[in-house]
This record gives structure tokens, sequence and C-alpha cells, in this order.
């Protein structure tokens, strides 16, 4: 299990089912927080990695989990993850719903109250109708993600593993707004090459993202 979250690499690829295993392993070890899951650097940057890939997607839930793992782990989360999920979470719209209707986003409002609740930072503070309900998130917009991979796979044979270098040829595929979740995203963790060089899968050209 601990071997697993320590493949770091292994999240710098988006996989949703890896990445909620990884934080569910935290959950797990830390007994929800309760005791120190005694995480080693190679856990905390595949929590962070999967924190990435989970903010270039703009998935509120999965980063709300990553950023309970991180504080279970005695990490604090990157500032400006938070700062979005804080907004997220202020912009939840609930109603009261008499008659069964479609799927809503009960999970999402749940998991982003958690995470409020767990960095202190309130949670569940929003009014509450009796009766059967209906939970709305205000649309995130579309993060960069599908951008930034489809952007690599049209390089094939011109992509790097550096990030450094790779900066203005994938920036230049992206939307004004993609560009600033990257931007956020590059700003958040201090190893950002070091996922990007993972992220790039430079000796896997032919496989489509």
């Amino acid at each position: 299990m601990r071997r697993f979250a320590a493949r770091s690499q292994t999240f710098t690829l988006p996989n949703k089912k890896a990445a909620y295993e990884l934080t569910h392993i935290v959950f797990y070890l830390s007994e929800y927080g309760r005791v120190d899951p005694q995480v080693d650097d190679a856990i905390v940057d595949s929590l962070k990695f999967a924190g990435t890939l989970a903010f270039l997607d703009l998935n509120l839930d999965l980063l709300s989990e990553v950023c309970i793992a991180l504080r279970f782990a005695g990490q604090m989360p990157p500032h400006i993850w938070e700062g979005w999920l804080r907004q997220q979470a202020r912009q939840f719209t609930v109603f009261a719903q008499p008659e069964a209707g479609a799927s809503d986003d009960y999970n999402q409002f749940l998991m982003v109250n958690w995470f409020m609740s767990v960095a202190g930072q309130g949670g569940f503070a929003q009014q509450i109708p009796e009766g059967r309900l209906m939970f709305l998130q205000p649309p995130a917009g579309s993060g960069p993600l599908r951008q930034l991979s489809e952007s690599l796979y049209r390089l094939d044979g011109a992509r790097s593993a550096d990030w450094q270098a790779m900066r203005r040829a994938v920036g230049a595929d992206l939307s004004d707004d993609a560009q600033l979740v990257l931007s956020a995203a590059e700003a958040a963790i201090d190893k950002f090459d070091r996922f990007f060089a993972g992220f790039a899968r430079v000796g896997m050209r032919r496989c489509r993202p």
C-alpha cells in the first residue's frame, strides 16, 4: 500500500482511480486524521502531483480529497488550491426539490465542505432547507488538462520533458482562461518541473492522451 502511494511518477498521469486510491490510503493510514500516518516525502509528492492534475481539470471533488489527505499527513496544501476550493464552496446553491429528479452535485458539496471543516475554515455553514434537496455546483469552467494533453500529443517528436523548454509551445495552444489556470498550477507547487516531466510522456509519443 505504501509502495503504491510512493510511486510519484504514477500520479503525473491522468488516472482518477489511482488518485482516489491514493487519498483513501492516506485516510486509512491516518484513521481519518486521528493519528500521524507517517508518510514520507515520496507520498507527499504523489499527493501534490495528483492534486495538480485535479486542479488542471478543475475537479472539485478530487482536489478536496487531496487537500484533506495532505492535512491528515501533516502537510499544508498549496494556498492556491485551497483558495479555489473556498471560492467554489461559497457558490453552491441548495434548494428544496419536492420531486425526485436528475442527479445533482451533492458529493462535490459534501467533499468541499468536509475540506473546509478539516481546514478549520467553517464548512457546512450554509442554510439547508428541510425535505428533499438539490445541490448545484456553480460552473467551474473548463480546466486546461485536456487542452494541455492534446497540445503535447500534436507536438509528437518535438515534445520534451523539460517544462522550461515547453512552456511557450504548449501555452500558445491554450485559451486565455486555460493559461491562467496553468500558470496557477505551476505556481502552486515547487516541483512542477518534475510533475511535467512525467506528464509529458516523452517515452510514449505514439499513445494518444
